[in-house]
């Protein structure tokens, strides 16, 4: 999901069949995808809710602020590698980070991890430094299942736009046309800050054929396998 506030969300189940039972005196990732998109209005404070939610099973999250204008924050993003326990380790991983687990296949502004990390990292050094939307589905298509993958969805967490591919009958959602949705055309945006809160106006844009910052990401739901496959690329046009 996305928010008026630029913070996009992802997530993947990481639980094998032997983890069951699961705990079910936690919380359900939707449930606090639900309260993140409701109630965070920045990249750490998404984060901090993810810090306080007990988890019920193993999951990766891909959290993205798009820092939309006139939000006066800095885009940024961070995977989350979620662990049920008592009390629940997380461990956090923002672009670039040499401890990551698909290290050394790590780029400045991208987080990811994917069904087929191979062809994300080929993708994302290929065409570094020009992804738009269109560039994303292209990359959302390469990386989906070819049997089941019912949904597929690329955020722009700076513009506050998506598109949406279906799978119908026996076509798969990637192969699908994306449906582009501009979330402004339904949201009262500017959204408005936290009571109280201190609001930097943006100044300097660019003009016609300047260059701009985004931050992009790809949701894609697979099943049988219900896995979900995300990843957040920003500053890259």
């Amino acid at each position: 999901g996305m928010n008026a506030q630029g913070i996009a969300l992802s997530e993947k189940g990481a639980s094998p069949d032997g983890d069951k039972p699961y705990k079910l005196n936690g919380t359900h990732f939707t449930t606090m995808f639900r309260d993140i998109l409701y109630d965070a209005h920045s990249l750490q404070e998404a984060v901090d809710i993810i810090r306080t939610t007990p988890q019920i099973k193993k999951y990766r999250f891909y959290i993205g602020d798009g820092a939309p204008e006139g939000s006066g924050r800095q885009m940024g993003a961070v995977k989350v590698k979620a662990y049920a326990g008592d009390p629940n380790p997380l461990i956090f991983w923002g672009p670039n980070d040499p401890t990551d687990e698909v290290a050394p296949k790590i780029m400045d502004d991208v987080i990811y991890f994917t069904m087929n990390n191979e062809a994300a990292y080929e993708h994302l050094t290929t065409f570094y430094g020009g992804y738009d939307g269109r560039r994303m589905i292209e990359l959302s298509r390469r990386l989906a299942d070819d049997d089941g993958n019912l949904l597929d969805v690329v955020y722009d967490a700076t513009s506050l736009e998506m598109w949406i591919a279906y799978a119908e009958g026996f076509k798969v959602a990637s192969s699908r046309t994306y449906v582009h949705v501009d979330l402004k055309d339904y949201l009262d945006y500017p959204a408005q800050a936290p009571e109280g809160a201190q609001v930097a106006s943006a100044g300097g844009g660019s003009g016609g054929g300047g260059s701009s910052s985004k931050a992009l990401g790809v949701l894609l739901l697979i099943v049988p396998v219900l896995l979900v496959i995300g990843f957040v690329v920003y500053r890259m046009r």
